[in-house]
Order: C-alpha cells, then structure tokens, then sequence
C-alpha cells in the first residue's frame, strides 16, 4: 500500500510543478529574440545566463558556429528594454564559475533593440582563455635565454644604482602627464579632428599654396632689389608727415573752421540742390540769348531777334508811333509856353497817332527788321546823326536850320540863335 501511496504523492508534485512552471511562463509577459556575433563562445551553452549590468534578466537560447565566428542566440522580457546600440561581452566571474554574456549600458532612452536584431562583431567581446594566457607564457619564458636575462639584470642594476630618487620623481611626473592627458582627452580630439580637416583643406589647396608661395617669392625678390629705393621712399615718407604735422599744429582751429564753413556751404547746396541747377540752366540761356542780342562789332542791340515771336513789323511800329505821339501830347501839355502857333499846331500834329506825321520815320522799321545778324553796317558819323535830328525836328524854317547846321559840333551855341 506504500508503493502506490508514493506513486500517486510524486504524481501530484510533478503535476503541480507542471502547473506552477506554465503559471510562471504566462506570467512573464512577452519576449524579445536577439543575436549576438562573438570571435568565440567557449564555455557559453543554451540556458547559460544573459544579464543586464550585472543583473540576470534572460538566458542563452543557442550556439552555433558560422565559419571563424560563433551566433548566440538570446532572449529577454521586452521589459525593460534595452538600448539599440546595446554591446554585449561574455563574462567568466569566476575561475571555474559558468559564463554568461552581459549587457551595456543600461537604457536610459532612445531607439531600443528590437526582436530579430543582430549585434555584429563590432559590439562584442570575449574574454582571454587562461589556457592561451599560459601557453603564451610557457612560449615566451623558453625563448629567453639565461645569460641574457642575468646580463639585462646586471645592466639595469648598475644604471639604477643611485637613481631611485631621480627614477621615483620620472615616475611620479609621468603618472601626472597621463592624469592631465586623460583630462584633456576631449579637447586632444577635437584638436586631432580640426588638425585633420586642416590637413585637407590644405591637400585640397596645394595650387593656390604653391602659387602663393610663388608670388611672395618673386615680391621678396623684388623689394630686395629695390631696398635702397624702398628706404629712401619711406625716410621721405616720414619727414613729409612730420611737416605735415608741423604745419598743420599752428593752423589747426583755422582748418577746423574752414571745415565747419564748407560743411555748412556744402548742405546748403545740397538743399537748394535743384534751384541752382534751374539757376545755372537759366544762365547758360541767359547768356545764350545775350550773345544773339548784343552785336559787339557796332555795340548796339538786335532788336529784330527779342520781340515777342508774335510781333511784326506793323505791331513795332504802331508801338512806336504810339510812343512818339505821347511824347507830342506831354510836350504840347507841360511845355506849350512860349511857343508860336505854328509850332503848337505840329505838336497837335504829331501828337495824333493817325496823323501820319511819323509813317516816314516808321517805314524804316521793316528794312531795320529784316538785317541779316552779323551783315555790314555803316556806322553813322555824328555829323550825319546831327543833320538827320535837325529835320526831324518840327517848327523850323530852312534858314533856321542852316544856321544851326553850320555850328561846329563840341562848341556853344552863337549868340542869337534860336532856342
């Protein structure tokens, strides 16, 4: 009765551990399957363990060789997740302890690994066999001969001997060299990177750098021949603007104020900027219009070219037959006193504008007008101006104006004369 009794106890507690290992299984949540390439995987196995920063987290599934390399197969609960850039090194933690493959670093944000991921080579490492550290040992302490030994001994003890103090202080000076090269480790970097983008913007500029160098050759061959000029120039350089300074010391606050006096000159030409220059056009057709009025050779004014450009000749001479007849009017006016009726009545005639007293004067405006500019011109004689001014003259009789003629220009008038 105690064999079936036994039976039937191991049954249950097989069953109930069947139970409580899928209870486990569904309780674990979903999974990740990864691989990872290593130089080897000595001493891995399915089942070995695969953790996290030291902390076991999932197993090996398989190992298998791929030519030089070995594929590890692994798995992890996809929570917490792991870094997509993750390395993974096998670990022996202790000399005869089961290997495992760790996990670094720890995710701290980002991409994670994804299911079906590979780590390549790149990202893995593996631990030194002691096996190989041993046979490399024994390969290396048999080929080294005795005799060499006892002389590279012998040798260091005789140049050490007295330099403990010299050999401390080289080692200590060291120690701190690396310490400050480990601090400026970052710094070296980007020294190194800037050095190498140098060294190929250089590499890339080798034809601009060897004409420059060219050039600077041939200009330091060119002042060398020339020093003695280049010496020269600039002696005279410095002693004109040391003149120059002594020249301008006493005339300082005069030059101040002719600067202050052509500023004020120059913004008042920049206000009136667009009359001056309607002044200066104005001037250039003033003058113009001058040098067609003014005839240089007779000194008189062309009149024919300033009128109006609706005036002819018969409107000229209305104006002037109207001009003449009020000089008649004012004179019969303001100065009949004393005057005989024969000269009050051509007074009266001449100052009727339709008299007609002046149409033989006035018919000369005509031939006056139509002179071509720069024609010959008799010049009239005073004489001839003289006699032309007695007959226009009204109220005398011939005797009169004989008398008259005969009186030498420049001299008084005789005694008895008329008036």
């Amino acid at each position: 009765m105690r064999r079936p009794t036994r039976a039937v106890a191991l049954a249950l507690s097989v069953a109930a551990g069947a139970i409580g290992l899928a209870g486990c299984g569904s309780s674990a949540g979903p999974t990740i399957t990864f691989s990872a390439i290593f130089a080897s995987g000595q001493g891995l196995y399915p089942g070995s363990n695969v953790e996290i920063i030291g902390l076991k987290e999932g197993t090996v599934q398989s190992v298998r060789p791929e030519g030089d390399r070995v594929v590890v197969t692994m798995s992890l609960p996809a929570s917490p997740p792991v870094p997509a850039g993750v390395y993974a090194a096998v670990e022996a933690p202790e000399l005869l302890g089961q290997r495992s493959v760790d996990l670094e670093p720890g995710y701290t944000g980002g991409p994670t690994l994804a299911d079906g991921a590979v780590i390549p080579e790149s990202r893995t490492s593996v631990p030194v066999e002691t096996n190989t550290i041993l046979r490399e040992v024994t390969n290396y302490l048999r080929s080294i001969q005795p005799a060499n030994v006892h002389n590279l001994v012998a040798n260091l003890a005789q140049d050490l001997n007295g330099q403990g103090q010299a050999l401390g202080d080289l080692i200590g000076n060291a120690a701190g060299t690396i310490e400050l090269l480990a601090q400026k480790g970052n710094e070296l970097g980007q020294l190194n990177g800037t050095l190498a983008q140098l060294t190929a913007t250089l590499d890339s500029r080798t034809n601009q750098i060897e004409t420059l160098i060219s050039d600077y050759d041939v200009v330091s061959g060119v002042v060398a021949q020339d020093r003695v000029q280049l010496d020269g120039a600039i002696a005279a350089l410095s002693s004109a603007s040391t003149q120059l300074a002594d020249l301008l010391s006493p005339n300082l606050s005069g030059l101040k104020a002719d600067l202050g006096t052509l500023t004020t000159v120059g913004r008042t030409l920049d206000r009136n900027l667009g009359a001056l220059d309607q002044g200066l056009t104005s001037s250039v057709a003033l003058f113009a219009g001058a040098e067609r009025a003014y005839d240089p050779t007779h000194r008189w004014l062309v009149l024919n070219n300033q009128s109006p450009s609706g005036d002819n000749s018969m409107v000229l001479a209305d104006n002037l037959r109207d001009r003449l007849a009020g000089i008649c009017r004012r004179l019969s006016a303001h100065h009949s006193a004393g005057l005989s009726a024969q000269q009050l009545s051509t007074l009266a005639t001449c100052g009727n504008p339709n008299s007609g007293y002046f149409d033989q004067v006035l018919g000369l405006i005509p031939s006056a007008l139509n002179l071509t500019p720069g024609a010959t011109i008799p010049t009239p004689t005073t004489e001839s101006v003289y006699t032309s001014a007695l007959t226009s003259i009204p109220g005398l009789t011939s005797a009169e104006r004989q008398s008259l003629a005969a009186i030498p220009l420049g001299s008084g008038a005789p005694a008895g004369a008329g008036p």
